[in-house]
């Protein structure tokens, strides 16, 4: 996992049947991706981990199943999934993540 730097983070996620997926990236680095694939995907992720909330859940995020990765994305494979949350996923500035989040990762 690479080092999570919560206060110079972005949140990228996707909703899919309720549930939302995503990936905590630096700060302005999606826009740049997006425009030019050749800038690795290292320099874009803080770490190539994906979350998952189910729902309205509040506290602490999940890490997903193979099999919800494979509804969600048409496959389980991390870096494969991780793109396509960079391709189209909604980037929400700011913290990138709660404290709560945070705590989690430091964790686990």
């Amino acid at each position: 996992m690479g080092v999570i730097k919560p206060n110079n983070a972005e949140n990228v996620s996707i909703s899919h049947d309720g549930d939302t997926y995503y990936v905590i990236t630096e700060v302005g680095e999606v826009q740049k991706w997006r425009k030019d694939k050749s800038i690795a995907m290292s320099n874009v992720v803080q770490s190539f981990d994906i979350f998952v909330k189910h729902g309205n859940q509040q506290g602490e995020p999940s890490r997903p199943t193979k099999s919800e990765l494979d509804s969600a994305f048409g496959t389980h494979q991390q870096d494969d999934c991780i793109q396509k949350i960079l391709e189209t996923g909604e980037i929400k500035s700011g913290p990138g993540m709660t404290n709560v989040e945070s705590e989690f990762i430091k964790r686990n």
